[in-house]
């Protein structure tokens, strides 16, 4: 059986009730990828010219996954514990 592999950033971009995200081992790739899917999740918005804010999170030591809730934040799902926001990156 291959073994999952885990990666050490998570990016995430908000909108409005939903999200986009991407995770991968640095942050440069996270930021322009997370646009990327971002992009294609949500086609039917305009976003010529647009910077986004793509939230970077360090998940290298939650192998159990990650949930976000716009009250409580992004968390493990099986401890609850938080998991701090490393930075903004603004990309388009």
């Amino acid at each position: 059986m291959k073994k999952e592999k885990h990666y050490k950033y998570l990016g995430l971009i908000l909108i409005n009730g939903g999200s986009s995200f991407y995770h991968d081992d640095t942050i440069g790739k996270v930021a322009i990828n997370t646009v990327k899917q971002c992009k294609q999740d949500w086609d039917h918005l305009d976003f010529k010219d647009h910077v986004f804010s793509v939230y970077v999170y360090d998940i290298s030591k939650f192998n159990d996954g990650w949930i976000f809730d716009y009250q409580l934040g992004m968390r493990c799902p099986k401890t609850k514990k938080p998991i701090k926001l490393l930075k903004e990156v603004f990309a388009v």
